[in-house]
C-alpha cells in the first residue's frame, strides 16, 4: 500500500479515472459524489466492471477486500469503496 501518502481524493481520483479509462464510462455527477449507485442504469456500469475496479483497486493498493467486507458493505458506492481501501 501507498502508506500514509494515500487519501481520499487520491483513491477516489483513481476509480473514476479508471471506469473512464479502462471500462471507457463517463459517470454522472451524482455518481461520481456517491448520490447514486454504480450500477445505476443512467451511469452504464454493469456488475463485471465492478468485479473489475475491486480486483484493480485490490492489487494497485496491495488490500484484499475480505468477503464480510463485500457483503456488509454497498460496494457500488464510490464513497463506500473508498472508505474500504483507505481502511483496510
Amino acid at each position: 500500500m501507498e502508506g500514509s501518502t494515500m487519501d481520499k481524493k487520491e483513491v477516489k481520483d483513481f476509480i473514476i479515472q479508471y471506469i473512464r479509462d479502462v471500462i471507457g464510462i463517463e459517470l454522472p455527477q451524482e455518481i461520481k459524489d456517491s448520490q447514486k449507485s454504480l450500477l445505476d442504469p443512467e451511469g452504464g456500469m454493469q456488475s463485471r466492471d465492478l468485479l473489475m475496479l475491486v480486483m484493480s483497486l485490490q492489487e494497485k493498493y496491495n488490500v484484499t477486500f475480505q468477503e464480510n467486507v463485500i457483503l456488509e458493505n454497498r460496494l457500488d458506492f464510490i464513497d463506500n469503496i473508498v472508505m474500504c481501501v483507505i481502511c483496510q
